[in-house]
Order: C-alpha cells, then sequence, then structure tokens
C-alpha cells in the first residue's frame, strides 16, 4: 500500500499568497499552488512548504511562516476558524481541535495539558517543516486573541530549535517563546479556561461540527484512517477503537467501511509503523526508542517486524542510511 502525502488546509497557503500581494509582489506563477477561494479546499503539504520557500526568498524574509500566519482571522482560516469562533469556551474547543486537525493538517496531532496555573495547547506534526508550525501557531493565537481577547497568552513553545533573528517571534507573541520544547503549542491561564468566547454561538457551532463530519467523510477513508494511525502512533495509541473514535465511529463500522474499500486496518497499521521506523531510524534513533514509540512490546518484536518489512535488521538499516 502506497504511502500517503498528507494534505493541509488550502486557506493556510492563502495567508502566504496574501502576504505577498500585500507587500507589492506579483502572485500570479503561483496560483497553481492554492485552488479558487473554498472554505474546505485542500493542498498536498509540500505544496505549503514550496509556498514558504518561494515567498522566504522573494520577501528575504527567514520567518514568512510567523508574518502570514500573525494575519490570520477566523475568516481566513475556512471552516476550522468557524468552529473555533463559534466554540463556548477555550475548553470546549480542545476536542474540536483535536477531532478535526485534519482540515487543518492531515498529520497534526493538537492537545489540551493542564498544567498547575497552565493550559497547554499543544500542536504535533511529524515531518513539517519550521515554516509551517510557526505559520500554524501563530495563526492560532492570533484568533484565539481576537475570540478571547480577556485570554491573556502565557507563553509560546516550539520543537524546534531557535532560528536566527527570533525577535521577531518575541515582537508578535508578547511573552515567552520557548524553543526546543518537548512539542509546540501556545499556553493561557487555565482559570480562562472557561471563558466564554465573545463570538459563541452553540447552536451554530453545533450545526459546524455536524458539517465539518461530513466534510471529513467525504474525504479518501482509507486515507482519513492512514493519517489517525499516523496520529495515534505519534500519541502511543494505534489499536482499533482509538481510531475509530478519533473518526467519530464504532470499531465495527471502521472494520466494515475498510473492507469495502478492500483494505485491512492491520495491514494500514503495518504500513504506517514500517514508514516511521525508516524516517526514525534514519534521524539515528536508538533502536529501543523507536520500538517503543511504535507500540512494539518488545525491541526484539520489532527488530523481527523490521526484518520483514525490509529484509534488514534496524542496526543494518541505520548503518546504511549513515552512509548514504
Amino acid at each position: 500500500m502506497p504511502a500517503l502525502e498528507p494534505h493541509v488546509g488550502a486557506n493556510l497557503a492563502r495567508l502566504v499568497v496574501e502576504l505577498l500581494h500585500d507587500s507589492g509582489l506579483d502572485v500570479s506563477d503561483l496560483s497553481a499552488l492554492v485552488p479558487p477561494v473554498d472554505p474546505i479546499a485542500r493542498i498536498p503539504a509540500s505544496s505549503l512548504t514550496t509556498l514558504l520557500e518561494v515567498a522566504s526568498r522573494r520577501l528575504g524574509d527567514p520567518n514568512v511562516g510567523l508574518h502570514a500566519g500573525e494575519r490570520a482571522d477566523v475568516g481566513r482560516l475556512g471552516l476550522f476558524g468557524l468552529l473555533q469562533q463559534t466554540s463556548p469556551t477555550p475548553r470546549a474547543l480542545a476536542p474540536v481541535l483535536r477531532k478535526f486537525s485534519r482540515l487543518l493538517h492531515d498529520a497534526s496531532v493538537f492537545d489540551l495539558r493542564e498544567r498547575g496555573d497552565q493550559a497547554v495547547f499543544t500542536y504535533r506534526c511529524e515531518d513539517a517543516d519550521r515554516q509551517s508550525v510557526e505559520l500554524v501557531i501563530a495563526a492560532l493565537v492570533a484568533c484565539t486573541r481576537r475570540i478571547w481577547p480577556s485570554c491573556p497568552l502565557q507563553a509560546v513553545f516550539f520543537a524546534h530549535a531557535a532560528p536566527s533573528g527570533s525577535d521577531a517571534h518575541a515582537s508578535f507573541f508578547r511573552v515567552p517563546v520557548h524553543f526546543d520544547a518537548a512539542w509546540s503549542g501556545y499556553a493561557i491561564s487555565a482559570t480562562h479556561l472557561d471563558e466564554i468566547g465573545v463570538s459563541a454561538d452553540p447552536g451554530l457551532h453545533a450545526a459546524l461540527v455536524e458539517y465539518a463530519e461530513r466534510v471529513l467523510d467525504s474525504i479518501d477513508f482509507v486515507a482519513a484512517v492512514r493519517h489517525a494511525v499516523g496520529r495515534g502512533l505519534i500519541r502511543g495509541a494505534s489499536g482499533a477503537p482509538w481510531i475509530a473514535a478519533e473518526l467519530g465511529i464504532s470499531s465495527r463500522t471502521l472494520h466494515r467501511r475498510l473492507q469495502e474499500k478492500h483494505a485491512r486496518f492491520s495491514a494500514i497499521v503495518d504500513d504506517e509503523r514500517s514508514r516511521r521506523a525508516r524516517t526514525q531510524l534514519s534521524a539515528n534513533e536508538r533502536v529501543a526508542e523507536v520500538a517503543q514509540k511504535l507500540g512494539f512490546a518488545s525491541p526484539g518484536a520489532f527488530r523481527k517486524a523490521f526484518k520483514r518489512w525490509t529484509g534488514q535488521t534496524p542496526v543494518e538499516f541505520k548503518r546504511g542510511s549513515t552512509e548514504q
């Protein structure tokens, strides 16, 4: 089963194009990367990465993702933004972000972590480049400030290393920015988690949730399962009950719909584990750590599976990757 490239919401790309256009630059040659305005349109993640690289060169801006994200409002984030706008409270928004993360990026995982007086909205996205991650975090913070203006931002986190010229981050966020963190995300005061948003609309929010469920259902189902498995592996959960819950269906429905597509859940999990194992070993992660991350009972079980996938042991594969 071939790997499927993750897709992202085209609204993220439009933020970048708008930044270029408002800076007086010609964007006519970039139209192929961004489809016509559509609140649920999606593009390959690689197209967004290419667009950000082009924008960075043309603007001479090493932080173009951050500066494009600053421009976000709920309208510019399409359906995902409308779900934020109508959500009653930040606490109520957390499961919505998690459930509908695919509207923003197929491979993303959102969580809410409460740590003392801080509530941290975390964002993890495997293989996403720095500019794309900063675009998402800046856009979410910009929208949060508009929806909950009296809800103070406390800190921002990025899993990547601090780029040169990170003063731009301090200027926009106006709170401590921590790089090389365990995850990317932003923190607000936990005492504001139940604060009512200025545009809260429970009725409209419920209708939008129902519509968003239909939108996700219309996306290729096997791809949806594959990306849910990927998110599950990041979280340490890849069993059918967890994946089914992530997709908003029962385990029975999950297996039935896959059978209709001539696909097997176990094969999808196996293929996703294989892909991630090669990626992580190429990044020089320890064999035992990779085995644990991918949910194997022991390093020995992982070695046996890896040999079946590639014909090599993990150590042989790592040695070959190092020598290339």
